[in-house]
């Protein structure tokens, strides 16, 4: 009998359950060795549970992807112990696994991520890049792996790349590993994501939608 990794590396799975399973394990790939970070499946725990045990062992952040019928549409990033914890829509996931040419991303590397963050120049957007960064720790000056939030039009595109430089700083191959996304934020309250009386932030507003020109996050 196959185990459960096995299937899902032959897509033996729910295809539904497929795509949301492969997202978390893209996460835990993307934020492996960050400080005490926990993201795990928690199909059957309670939240306050899964805070409680976080916090007692040392947690920094604990993310958590949101889905419906199958598909991820959700993620919160809740930092630890006390807040804050902000939401975000999910939208056009493309998981490491939807990727067809799988060899030519190679394996996750472990280094920790340089880190670009851009037009974040609100004071709310310059709110949810710390929020953001904070996942990562402090990479070594040479790392070669670049981890990117980039803001337009208050969606947030994510992307992952690592480089190489073949023929000196002039000659720079970029390589995309995945996974990638958008994401757009929709709430940010002070305290932790099983704290239903904490204190919002900020939230979006329904007129926030349909404003032409406004931009919450940046430019």
């Amino acid at each position: 009998m196959k185990t459960f990794h096995e299937k899902l590396t032959d897509r033996e799975l729910n295809p539904s359950m497929f795509k949301i399973i492969s997202l978390i394990l893209n996460f835990n790939q993307v934020l492996k060795k960050s400080t005490k970070l926990c993201s795990w499946f928690a199909f059957l725990q309670v939240i306050s549970e899964i805070i409680e045990t976080c916090r007692a062992h040392d947690f920094t952040d604990v993310v958590l992807v949101h889905e419906h019928r199958g598909q991820p549409d959700g993620l919160i990033v809740c930092h630890l112990p006390f807040g804050p914890t902000a939401y975000f829509g999910l939208l056009n996931v493309v998981t490491r696994h939807d990727i067809k040419d799988r060899k030519s991303i190679g394996t996750m590397p472990e280094v920790y991520p340089h880190l670009i963050l851009n037009n974040f120049s609100t004071k709310l957007g310059q709110r949810t890049a710390n929020i953001l960064k904070h996942l990562f720790p402090v990479p070594k000056p040479d790392s070669k792996r670049i981890i990117t939030f980039a803001n337009q039009s208050d969606y947030i595109s994510f992307r992952h790349h690592t480089y190489e430089k073949h023929g000196g700083p002039k000659s720079l191959e970029l390589k995309e590993i995945g996974p990638r996304f958008e994401l757009r934020l929709y709430q940010i309250k002070l305290g932790t994501v099983d704290q239903s009386e904490a204190q919002n932030e900020w939230v979006i507003r329904p007129y926030m939608n349909t404003a032409k020109k406004q931009k919450i996050l940046g430019d």
